[in-house]
């Protein structure tokens, strides 16, 4: 798991990967709820083979930023895939 407070694309990120070898194809959550409730379900993914993201949505909870619902989703979830995708434990395959 990223560290407490960690960032993706400037976005408050908790990443949860599998035991094992990777790379793990990706589940990411993105989500105006506070990431940490999601924790319980990153770890089952985790135990199921995926590599889970969760993200706080720009403005809420940790992430910074002023929430404007559905106005910059688009941009900040294809930020975060792009992340994803150039990480060392993903294999490029992502569930959004």
């Amino acid at each position: 798991m990223t560290p407490p407070g960690a960032t993706v694309e400037g976005l408050a990120t908790d990443v949860r990967l599998p035991a094992g070898r990777g790379p793990f194809p990706a589940i990411l959550l993105r989500t105006p709820y506070d990431r940490l409730r999601h924790r319980a379900e990153a770890s089952g993914w985790a135990r199921r083979g995926f590599a889970a993201v969760v993200q706080d949505v720009r403005g809420r909870f940790a992430s910074p930023g002023r929430w404007r619902p559905y106005e910059g989703e688009a941009a900040d979830g294809a930020a975060a895939a792009r992340w994803i995708r150039r990480q060392p434990w993903s294999d490029g395959r992502l569930v959004a």
